[in-house]
């Protein structure tokens, strides 16, 4: 699965070779920048600096840049996610001269023709939008007319003292076509985001959920991830090690030590057996597994995967041998 930004680098050979693509003022540089307005991230908003698309222009060439951009990546990828896939309905655009991103305002974005003009390019393959920040309306409405799946992240269902029972993070208002993660690169790892919860907040998880010192936060967040409705769910592998927040990703709205955090040296995956049977339970007793098609696996991996499963936890139907399935939906 590949990740694309929406947004491209200001100093990008892109923008150098298609400079009518973007909006630019008479000396090359951009007119206008892109970013997002304050949110629970930051107090003066994201000021991201990229430069913001000629959706007009764009529209005039057919999509052209934009279908070759996302077709190279369906090369590389079996399905691709657009991040920040709101500004296709409506993009945030600050003055290229603002110091921070309060001063940006809402435009109308290019919506569903733009899906349309990528068609050919993309076909079938799945595009996932990534539809986190401030979601309205009109996002929704494009998601679904695209049929595209949607995001629902864990720990933004809780932590508000008075909680949303609407809330489409958690678990019982979730809906198939979506994928879920317990939390996305931007948060906190989930052990260190329930840390920093209050015993007011880890009283409902443990009443909601069963989150207790025993199983831990981080696997009782991916046990909630494999349960749900979501047709895939996604986990990092700082929450499969239950790393605290030494292991953070990124923090958005701040510029240094970000994206430094590493696996670990040459082997050591041959040590993580223990996470990958546990996983590997989870997936059997959730269904998360193919029996067919082109993710199924041979018969040797998919009875490793049976028997790790039967090691780690009981699972309420052990599959026939036609069945031996592969993990699907995980990533």
């Amino acid at each position: 699965m590949g990740d694309m930004p929406i947004y491209v680098g200001g100093h990008s050979a892109d923008v150098w070779a298609n400079q009518t693509l973007f909006l630019l003022n008479e000396n090359c540089r951009p007119s206008a920048v892109a970013g997002v307005p304050p949110d629970a991230f930051s107090e003066d908003g994201q000021l991201w600096g990229n430069p913001l698309y000629d959706w007009n222009a764009h529209d005039k060439e057919g999509y052209e840049w934009w279908a070759g951009r996302l077709g190279r990546a369906l090369e590389l990828h079996d399905e691709v996610r657009i991040d920040h896939f709101r500004a296709f309905a409506a993009y945030y655009s600050v003055p290229a001269d603002a110091k921070t991103a309060k001063s940006g305002k809402w435009i109308v974005g290019p919506g569903e023709k733009f899906f349309k003009g990528i068609a050919s390019a993309v076909g079938g393959a799945p595009i996932v939008a990534e539809d986190l920040g401030v979601i309205t309306e009109d996002v929704v409405a494009l998601r679904n007319a695209i049929d595209a799946p949607g995001m629902v992240v864990l720990q933004f269902a809780w932590g508000d003292e008075e909680g949303d029972p609407r809330s489409p993070h958690l678990p019982h208002n979730h809906y198939e076509n979506s994928f879920c993660y317990p939390g996305t690169h931007d948060n906190e790892t989930t052990a260190g985001w329930y840390a920093n919860q209050d015993e007011t907040t880890k009283l409902k998880l443990a009443n909601y959920a069963g989150i207790d010192e025993k199983e831990g936060a981080a696997w009782g967040f991916i046990r909630l991830g494999m349960a749900s409705v979501s047709k895939a769910c996604v986990f990092t592998m700082q929450d499969v090690m239950a790393l605290g927040n030494e292991g953070r990703m990124n923090t958005p709205g701040i510029a240094d030590g970000n994206w430094a955090w590493r696996v670990g040296a040459p082997g050591f995956f041959e040590g993580a057996r223990g996470e990958a049977e546990r996983l590997a339970a989870l997936a059997e007793r959730y269904q998360r597994i193919a029996s067919s098609g082109p993710q199924a696996p041979p018969k040797k991996a998919a009875a490793a995967v049976v028997e790790a499963a039967a090691k780690t936890a009981p699972s309420p139907a052990a599959p026939a041998a036609e069945e031996k399935k592969k993990f699907l939906g995980m990533f």
